[in-house]
């Protein structure tokens, strides 16, 4: 009977520690480059930093780059490795657009993992060989405060984007969207999804040139929205704004736009300079 008693509490301990630990992250640092034909050392390096990170949950996963997340499709998933790839929309110092098709390979019997990038029309970058560190990551209840059905899935246009952040707007909701992977910005989107009745405000700052040393928050004016929405898309953290006006965005001329968010009653904020799209 002790041995019986014995196996069910380890089946018990398996299962409860399969259910709080559901996603797996990859911390992985390279350490050798293989450049490609014309291909520069400083060039490869540009594209494919020396530290990224990806998370994988079952099927799907997230890579981070530069701050930005992206969702990458699995090519193979099997007791040796995991082949995924990922696409992303790139544009060199020189002005030229591509888009970047980024190929990642972990290998399962030591941890090795190897990246390489090939802009469309352009030479293959080459590789990245290195190590990744794994991780679990304790599964947390995402459906708590999401209002996941009061965003519509349709109907929304990037506008504006930064290194971090993208802006979508809606005119026929008068909204915008953000998606962002700023790490202040992650922490007012906890914040709200812990508490709806959080006190999300925004701010935004029109200008020709970059502010040098960056923007503080007494340039802005803060506004209000009529209605705040925070959700998730996989990893990806969601804002929904409302307000009037909403598609002004889209008619001033000025280079730049300085976007921030803010848990008003905390005083915690960030800002970031976005781009026309």
């Amino acid at each position: 009977m002790f041995y019986k008693k014995s196996n069910l509490l380890f089946i018990l301990f398996i299962l409860i520690s399969y259910k709080s630990y559901s996603s797996e992250e990859y911390t992985c640092k390279f350490d050798k480059y293989i450049p490609n034909g014309p291909t520069s050392m400083s060039s490869i390096k540009s594209w494919i930093p020396e530290k990224v990170s990806f998370i994988r949950k079952d099927n799907d996963i997230s890579f981070e780059l530069k701050g930005r997340m992206y969702p990458a499709q699995i090519l193979q998933n099997d007791e040796k490795k995991i082949k995924f790839k990922f696409l992303r929309d790139v544009e060199s110092d020189k002005g030229n657009k591509a888009t970047m098709d980024y190929r990642g390979v972990f290998f399962k019997s030591n941890n090795k993992f190897s990246m390489s990038g090939s802009p469309s029309g352009f030479a293959a970058l080459g590789d990245a060989w290195g190590k990744c560190e794994i991780s679990y990551i304790q599964s947390e209840n995402t459906n708590t405060n999401t209002n996941k059905n009061e965003i519509s899935s349709s109907n929304w246009i990037l506008v504006r984007s930064s290194s971090s952040t993208d802006i979508f707007i809606n005119n026929s909701e008068n909204a915008i969207l953000i998606k962002s992977a700023n790490r202040m910005y992650s922490k007012i989107h906890k914040r709200h999804q812990n508490n709806k009745d959080t006190d999300v405000r925004f701010g935004i700052l029109w200008k020709d040139k970059k502010i040098e040393g960056g923007s503080k928050m007494y340039m802005y004016d803060i506004q209000k929205p009529t209605k705040v929405v925070s959700s998730t898309q996989g990893f990806t953290k969601v804002f929904y704004l409302e307000f009037d006006d909403a598609a002004s965005i889209l008619k001033n001329d000025k280079k730049y736009m300085y976007f921030l968010m803010t848990d008003y009653e905390k005083y915690t904020w960030y800002a970031t300079r976005t781009i026309s799209k």
